[in-house]
């Protein structure tokens, strides 16, 4: 009895998996390319951040490819914020 259990459930998560990566597309960047990076309250310098603040870059040129969801941008000298993002905070421009 177990034992099907095990498979009911397996299946139905297997079921879950494919309506869920359904929609989901892959974003890869390729150097030089223009994006839009987001920025969130925690990549602001101390006291800097404020509702009414910019929080979007752009468009800005990715320099390259640091792994599968990390990608290095070309920042301005006076934005005092890291240039790694992660893909969920870049879009492409359209």
């Amino acid at each position: 009895m177990l034992e099907n259990v095990r498979k009911t459930l397996h299946a139905f998560n297997e079921s879950y998996k494919q309506k869920a990566n359904k929609h989901r597309r892959a974003k890869v960047f390729q150097p030089g390319e223009l994006v839009i990076a987001r920025l969130k309250k925690e990549r602001f310098p101390t006291g800097a951040y404020s509702k009414l603040s910019s929080i979007t870059l752009g468009p800005i040129a990715i320099k390259h490819k640091i792994s599968e969801n990390a990608y290095v941008v070309d920042l301005l000298p006076n934005i005092l914020t890291s240039a790694t993002f992660n893909m969920a905070d870049i879009s492409p421009t359209i």
